[in-house]
């Protein structure tokens, strides 16, 4: 039977109509692969591209606290080099306003340290930003338990997080603190866990020497810990009197730090200072006449006129044995520098 030339018609743009449709279709899917034209869809991009950063450049550092910084000054246990480089990578979450200034002054801060603080500002860190885990992946949600384990009604049970790791800063500003608080054996047991976070880093070891040397007497451990700090590049940290008359009636108490490369001296009050690299330190050695009885021992410094300066300086102790150490330490010191610049 004959069909109409309508039905015919109709058959070809039906064909035609399903053909176009077949042709279109890889078109749709190549442009849902492009990026997203519309302003939503750049911004979900922008922010993917900066949690990727995020997530490479590591967890955001948490900047120092006013009373953290006040602490380390007290304490006197970090040179005005080692402060103001921390300052310099963490940055502090205070502005330095006179009121602050004047606190930090009264604490023993140098102008060098004022100017770092004044310059690195960088407001307070949220607990979350300063996690470990800051802006790692989503986790896949756990799986839908299987058709047995429904089935037999056992429970799944997955694995608690792990908690984040120690922060090395963290841990070692709880250190300082118990020192402040007079609770020697929690501030050793926090340097302690420091060190063992980052060995290769000094200042652990540093206050560990500190510690042991004035306020948990063990002479062995303080000279382990010195050697370990020095080795690594940082300090032995002596608490001394800093003659000013030559017979030791008038004198300001700070600490001295002895590195393989230089000596250095900050005075508790952050008035008076004194700083000598090893080229130009002609002699460190015991005292037979000034301030023996305190157990003194001078630095000879070389002057830019070629004269030569003597500092003289009493252990905290005015026990001979803790000049001795300074003395061998920093002879050893001596052979370190040698080696680094080998």
């Amino acid at each position: 039977m004959k069909q109409p030339a309508f039905c015919f018609h109709f058959q070809v743009l039906a064909v035609a109509a399903l053909a176009g449709l077949v042709w279109l279709m890889p078109q749709t899917t190549s442009q849902s692969k492009t990026l997203p034209t519309n302003d939503h869809g750049m911004v979900a991009f922008a922010q993917s591209n900066r949690r990727t950063d995020s997530r490479r450049s590591g967890p955001v550092k948490r900047p120092i606290r006013r009373t953290a910084l006040i602490n380390a000054l007290r304490i006197n246990g970090l040179s005005t080099a080692e402060l103001v480089r921390e300052i310099e990578r963490r940055g502090v979450d205070f502005s330095l306003t006179p009121d602050v200034e004047e606190e930090l002054l009264a604490a023993g801060a140098t102008p060098e340290i004022l100017l770092a603080v004044g310059a690195n500002y960088r407001g307070t860190v949220s607990a979350d930003a300063t996690n470990n885990e800051t802006d790692a992946p989503t986790p896949n949600p756990p799986s839908e338990p299987s058709t047995s384990s429904r089935l037999s009604g056992t429970p799944i049970r997955h694995p608690p997080p792990k908690p984040p790791e120690p922060d090395y800063d963290d841990v070692f500003e709880q250190g300082l603190a118990a020192v402040r608080a007079d609770d020697f054996d929690l501030a050793i047991r926090h340097f302690t866990t420091a060190a063992s976070l980052q060995p290769t880093n000094p200042r652990a070891f540093s206050m560990l020497g500190m510690t042991y040397l004035y306020w948990r007497p063990d002479l062995a451990a303080a000279e382990s810990n010195m050697r370990r700090a020095m080795a690594l590049g940082g300090n032995a940290i002596f608490r001394v009197r800093h003659d000013h008359d030559g017979f030791f009636s008038t004198f300001c108490v700070g600490s001295l730090f002895i590195s393989a490369n230089d000596i250095t001296f900050r005075a508790d009050d952050g008035e008076h200072t004194f700083a000598a690299t090893r080229d130009i330190i002609r002699e460190v050695k015991l005292n037979s006449f000034v301030g023996s009885e305190y157990g003194a021992f001078h630095i000879k410094v070389r002057s830019e006129q070629n004269k030569v300066k003597n500092f003289n300086f009493a252990p905290g102790s005015n026990q001979r044995y803790e000049a001795e150490l300074a003395v061998r330490l920093y002879d050893a010191g001596q052979e370190m520098n040698r080696l680094y610049r080998d």
